[in-house]
């Protein structure tokens, strides 16, 4: 006699059409990650199918999240958005519209300005910042990209 070794074919995971959604495949309750599309229109941003396609949202590492402190609650990277265990939580329940385009436009930037320009000016910003006294709250802020960020989130 043959043994099936098939697994059962009911599925107890829940429905998903998320691209990057690694949790609800595994049967968890919340994904590992989803691409930022999703994100965005699950917290209620309207945007162009696909433009984002590319990008996926996780939690950040846990070294990443030590390095950040307590004040930050995403960053974004050419492909990829880090975001602290809190606010991923509110991006998957969608609630985290603001975050969620602020960093939208900060991979719209890397895409505008590629790698090495896109570094140059915002860490070249920030090191001005500091050079001429600013402490580092106020020197981040003063970061040309950030404060465009910040109004994009602010005008939508």
């Amino acid at each position: 006699p043959t043994t099936d070794y098939r697994l059962p074919t009911t599925d107890y995971r829940l429905p998903t059409t998320d691209q990057h959604d690694i949790g609800y495949r595994l049967g968890m309750a919340k994904p590992l990650s989803l691409d930022l599309d999703t994100a965005l229109r699950r917290s209620g941003v309207d945007v162009d199918a696909g433009r984002y396609g590319s990008v996926v949202v996780r939690r950040a590492p846990r070294w990443l999240a030590r390095v950040w402190g307590s004040g930050v609650d995403a960053m974004a990277l050419p492909r990829v958005v880090f975001a602290s265990d809190k606010a991923f939580g509110r991006i998957v329940d969608g609630d985290a519209a603001g975050l969620l385009v602020h960093e939208s436009v900060h991979i719209d930037q890397w895409r505008d300005y590629g790698v090495a320009r896109f570094l140059t000016r915002y860490l070249g910003d920030y090191l001005y910042g500091r050079a001429v006294g600013l402490p580092h709250r106020a020197a981040y802020r003063a970061i040309r990209f950030e404060a465009e960020a910040v109004e994009r989130t602010e005008s939508r």
